[in-house]
């Protein structure tokens, strides 16, 4: 009796443990936090027992953020292959269409996934709806996280700006996802043969039932009323259906496909009618892959902040930028930098830039520094810049450090801080030795950017830059010789750097500047842009500069007229 006892206790724990191995949702937050989850949010307000509305049960998630801020939610650590999907439910609020980005991080390696357009993982699609409910699944395959486990779940701002309030509710880690399968496509696939596609599997019943289909026409007299196919077959490995028809398809025919009945592996079914339409023509495509063609630029294959110098030999980056709101801040003299509206506008220590461009350059990549052109730089690595002893209550402030604020005051309005409370000026001669002190370091600068998005320096850096730049100001600042910046060509010259200048436009876009030996050769200066790749020679020999103001080319005196051929 008592072996059998032993017997049957070791079969119980057996049991035990295949259920824990086996658990198939983590609860993260349902009517409030799961086990082990906290709430480590930044640059928001977030109400974790909000009464209304909610998706079910009595709470949800009520959120507030402003430019860059992220609902985060963290866990000691979960294994990056324990679950196949995140889901949670999002509700738009009054205004809804919130542009938001999801992502996992993982604090233990500091590093992030790929952060993912939320918009792109809306159960059929659209936007983030007004005053309605609707459900979000992303599979964890889409985060591309290289580490083997994760420790937050984080929904962030992506645009730099205050998002509408809106609602999170039921927010699960699962192995299975809750939602129905979606019709993703539908093509002709011949004559009288249509194939529709699927984001996931289906039921071969359902999907191989003729009666689930209809195809309407409005101007083909075959199908001006619904028909059903003649036969359905079911490809279970690429999630697709291959529907025959009776007639033939008309040229320029315009066809709709309705599915219903249709039950993804969970059971759960598409919408009733849920419908794709294609049209059908007889026009042939031909490539030739002789015809004349041009090299690319390898300069093409850049990255920001790789993971490793592994990453850039593996993955064969051409170009890798050391920029961002940080570069924006940072003390090369002491390796510091300020967070801005990132974390609380607090300052730290920070990564050197010039083991980064030697181990940048160390594996045959260039690289592309960013230069600070703020007025003022982190002065030491333990200051903040909106103190809640000094500035009084704040609608947030750090979970770690409760006099480090958010810079809102309860009363929503933006507080105006002494810039020197954290900073210490910034000069033209100070990032000039910065540059002379890389080269005499044997660093290899071919780029070099000037700052990070001034655009939004109102948002990102509103301690230190509280006031929007103008296109005068940025004259000012980045060509008058009088200005803070003295003039790129005296700039240029003070640095010693034989680089490719490029003054960072607002999001998106860089404008170039003539390289430092005076070369006006077609194809010397080049943009490194979202939009455009411009190519540019100048009139004169000797720096030229371009400047946008008042949608204007600008000349100074000194300068020559650059063109280009966009």
């Amino acid at each position: 009796m008592k072996h059998r006892g032993r017997v049957a206790l070791v079969l119980v724990a057996l049991l035990v443990g295949c259920s824990e191995a086996i658990a198939q949702t983590e609860n993260v937050y349902l009517d409030a936090l799961g086990s082990s989850w906290e709430n480590w949010s930044w640059n928001g307000t977030y109400y974790f027992t909000n009464a209304s509305p909610v998706y079910a049960g009595t709470n949800s998630v009520k959120v507030t953020q402003q430019a860059w801020g992220g609902l985060s939610m963290h866990h000691p650590s979960i294994a990056s292959n324990a679950y196949k999907y995140v889901e949670f439910y999002i509700h738009g609020g009054t205004t809804g269409g919130q542009q938001l980005q999801v992502r996992l991080e993982d604090d233990n390696t500091s590093t992030s996934s790929t952060s993912l357009n939320l918009e792109n993982f809306l159960v059929g699609g659209g936007s983030v709806a007004a005053s309605a409910w609707k459900l979000v699944s992303v599979p964890f395959s889409a985060f591309a996280l290289a580490t083997a486990n994760f420790t937050r779940l984080d929904v962030t701002d992506r645009t730099g700006t205050t998002q509408p309030t809106y609602y999170i509710d039921s927010i699960t880690l699962r192995q299975t996802s809750s939602a129905a399968t979606q019709l993703s496509s539908v093509r002709a696939g011949g004559t009288r043969s249509v194939v529709a596609y699927f984001d996931g599997g289906l039921t071969t019943g359902s999907a191989t039932n003729r009666s689930n289909y209809a195809l309407q026409s409005s101007n083909d007299v075959h199908c001006a009323a619904p028909i059903a196919p003649t036969a359905a077959a079911y490809d279970a490995t690429r999630w697709r259906v291959a529907l025959t028809f009776t007639n033939d398809f008309i040229y320029g025919g315009r066809y709709v496909l309705y599915c219903n009945t249709l039950t993804n592996l969970n059971g759960i079914a598409l919408l009733p009618d849920t419908s794709g339409t294609f049209g059908y023509s007889n026009h042939a495509v031909q490539v030739s892959l002789l015809a004349s063609n041009h090299t690319i630029s390898p300069l093409i294959y850049g990255v920001a902040w790789a993971p490793s110098t592994n990453y850039l030999r593996d993955a064969g980056v051409s170009v890798h930028r050391w920029g961002g709101n940080r570069a924006s801040t940072y003390n090369w003299v002491s390796n510091l930098s300020n967070a801005g509206a990132d974390w609380y506008f607090e300052n730290s220590g920070n990564s050197s830039a010039l083991q980064f461009a030697q181990d940048t350059a160390a594996v045959g990549a260039s690289p592309l520094l960013s230069v600070p052109a703020l007025p003022y730089i982190a002065k030491d690595s333990t200051s903040h810049s909106f103190s809640v002893a000094k500035y009084g209550p704040q609608q947030a402030v750090d979970p770690y450090n409760s006099d480090a604020g958010n810079g809102v005051g309860t009363n929503g309005q933006n507080i105006v801080n002494n810039p020197l409370d954290s900073g210490m000026t910034n000069t033209v001669t100070l990032q000039a030795q910065w540059i002379r002190s890389l080269l005499s370091n044997s660093v290899a600068l071919p780029f070099i950017a000037i700052d990070n998005e001034m655009d939004i320096w109102t948002g990102t850096h509103r301690d230190w830059h509280p006031v929007a730049m103008t296109y005068d100001e940025m004259w000012r600042v980045f060509t008058s010789r009088s200005g803070r910046w003295e003039s790129f060509a005296g700039w240029r010259k003070a640095s010693r750097a034989n680089a490719i200048f490029i003054r960072r436009n607002p999001r998106g876009s860089a404008t170039s500047w003539i390289r430092a030996d005076g070369c006006c050769r077609p194809g010397c200066g080049f943009s490194l842009s979202g939009f455009w790749q411009r190519r540019f020679c100048c009139a004169t020999p000797g720096w030229a500069g371009i400047s946008t103001r008042s949608a204007r080319t600008k000349r100074r005196p000194g300068f020559a007229a650059c063109g280009w051929d966009g």
